[in-house]
């Protein structure tokens, strides 16, 4: 942006400088030389006045691009995180489950013990 202004500030010092000079070395009269001075400078006011409207609508534009930008980036990082957090639930929904049936496969695996039995253990008699 600064670069653009630099570049219209040049511009317009050029053209002051050249129509001064120009207004200088002419052969006109004195009103005649002030009549166009006015003139020039009523031009330049003009010029500056459209350059000031013209960027105004240039920014505005740009802001309106940005905040559309914001929008999209937001709405696209929300729906990421969506996406991830309900593929994290799958997993852990699916390790759930998984780990249940693990459990269960192992409970109908497993050797019964003791504590499982409901009569206790005696030893044989021909051991004593």
């Amino acid at each position: 942006m600064s670069e653009g202004n630099s570049m219209f500030k040049a511009f317009l010092t050029g053209g002051i400088v050249g129509a001064v000079v120009a207004l200088l070395f002419a052969p006109e009269s004195g009103e005649e030389i002030r009549r166009r001075i006015v003139e020039l400078g009523e031009n330049t006011i003009d010029s500056v006045e459209t350059g000031k409207v013209d960027l105004i609508a240039r920014v505005q534009g740009l802001k309106g691009e940005l905040e559309a930008l914001k929008n999209q980036a937001m709405e696209s990082g929300q729906k990421r995180i969506r996406e991830e957090l309900e593929a994290i639930s799958a997993a852990l929904d699916t390790f759930h489950q998984e780990r249940h049936k693990a459990a269960v496969d192992l409970e109908q695996k497993a050797p019964a013990t003791d504590s499982d039995v409901d009569e206790p253990i005696e030893p044989d008699g021909d051991e004593a």
